[in-house]
């Protein structure tokens, strides 16, 4: 009976994303860009600036392997929730 409905019922999903879009700051052309500032900044801050070479190298590898626009998202959204939650 089970599949006899599944049969007769033409269901289709779509994936969709439901993410709040955040305005990027000044100066910042794409979330891309805007994730690259802060992560090097952050690396910066950790190691030094200059960053040393394997570190730099590590840095470029991960910037080129971002997964896209999602991921970068995804990403500022964390970023809001962890400084929303440093101001509590």
């Amino acid at each position: 009976n089970t599949l006899k409905i599944a049969d007769e019922v033409d269901l289709k999903f779509e994936k969709s994303y439901l993410l709040p879009a955040f305005p990027l700051p000044e100066g910042h052309s794409d979330e891309n860009d805007y994730l690259e500032y802060l992560a090097l900044e952050g690396a910066k801050g950790r190691y030094s600036d200059p960053l040393p070479p394997e570190v730099q190298e590590r840095f470029d590898y991960e910037m080129g392997s971002g997964g896209g626009t999602r991921l970068q998202h995804s990403c500022r959204l964390l970023l809001h929730f962890s400084l929303l939650a440093a101001e509590v």
